[in-house]
């Protein structure tokens, strides 16, 4: 004897299409992002297993988790790069997840209903957490060596978006870079307002103390003239032109002077960094936010990076190549 079985709603059959694409796609990420991808690619996997077993939560749920996310990156963005540089990427994303988002709410809306139990606080709490973490948080990777060996070519970090952004001596910040605000850089903070900065056969001065600095590191044995007894008068052909006309207004008794609400940054690889020596000082209102940790790392050719110095996005890596000493550590 047969039995009839009760077809799936339409709505039903569309949410679990769009499950299981979601979660495809972020299985696919997982080769050039697995932490930040294999997470998403799990909650849509359960999502679709749990439409098909006609847990009507697994529609609400996942909707929920998958417009948090899609929230908090539109957000991250624009605090990162303000509105009018959104890219056209990114809202193409929005409105993808938007409709998604949609489609799993419509299937969750035509199951019949259950019980909530525990389910409707795991996905509210999941959603809530997604969204708190990537509000505060944005995901870059290091494409070049500037900052040697404090951070690694082919680091994958988070840099802490929310919160004071007054940085001091030492720390490290993400910022615009004065040249071209579109790229963004990675650099320790030397100096500030205030502060007298110079250099003596690679060694900083500051305030007129040759400063110890365990974590720089120097990569030639010869002395430039510019770079290594900063600051000079030598002329030399900078990333920004007004920067060797600038330059000598701001030199007293031989040290540079930093002005008030300015910042002198500098790479942590010193032979190997283009920084505030080459291009001038960084402006309070350019830091985006501090590096927070790092959680993934792969040993990347540098011919990878796309432009060099910038903070670019990840690029597939090879299982073989990864440190993983270096996956969530913090940045210091």
């Amino acid at each position: 004897m047969m039995h009839d079985v009760m077809p799936r709603p339409t709505a039903v059959r569309f949410g679990l299409a769009a499950a299981l694409i979601l979660s495809a796609l972020y299985w696919v990420g997982v080769l050039w992002s697995p932490v930040t991808s294999v997470i998403p690619a799990i909650v849509f996997l359960y999502a679709f297993l749990g439409l098909r077993r006609g847990n009507r939560w697994c529609g609400y749920g996942s909707a929920a988790f998958l417009i948090s996310i899609t929230l908090a990156m539109v957000a991250g963005e624009l605090r990162v790069e303000g509105p009018s540089a959104l890219p056209a990427g990114m809202v193409v994303l929005a409105i993808l997840g938007g409709l998604f988002a949609l489609l799993l709410f419509r299937a969750g809306r035509a199951l019949p209903a259950q019980p909530v139990g525990a389910s409707r606080t795991a996905w509210l709490t999941l959603s809530a957490a997604a969204l708190l973490f990537l509000f505060t948080f944005k995901a870059f990777i290091l494409p070049t060596a500037s900052m040697q060996n404090t951070m690694f070519l082919g680091d994958s970090f988070f840099v802490r978006i929310a919160g004071p952004l007054t940085p001091a001596r030492g720390d490290i910040v993400a910022f615009h870079y004065p040249p071209d605000p579109k790229q963004m850089f990675i650099k320790r903070v030397v100096a500030i307002g205030g502060d007298r900065v110079r250099f003596h056969d690679k060694t900083l001065i500051l305030n007129g103390i040759p400063q110890p600095e365990p974590f720089a590191m120097h990569g030639t044995d010869y002395v430039d003239s510019f770079r290594d007894n900063f600051p000079t008068a030598e002329g030399r052909d900078f990333p920004s032109p007004q920067w060797i006309s600038e330059l000598p207004s701001h030199v007293v008794d031989g040290d540079l002077l930093v002005p008030a609400g300015k910042y002198f940054v500098l790479g942590d690889n010193r032979d190997d960094s283009l920084d505030s020596r080459y291009w001038g000082f960084v402006d309070k209102s350019a830091i985006i936010g501090k590096p927070a940790f790092c959680y993934f790392s792969a040993n990347v050719p540098e011919s990878s990076a796309s432009t060099p110095q910038q903070l670019s996005t990840p690029i597939l890596f090879v299982p073989g190549r990864i440190r993983w000493n270096r996956v969530f550590t913090l940045i210091r």
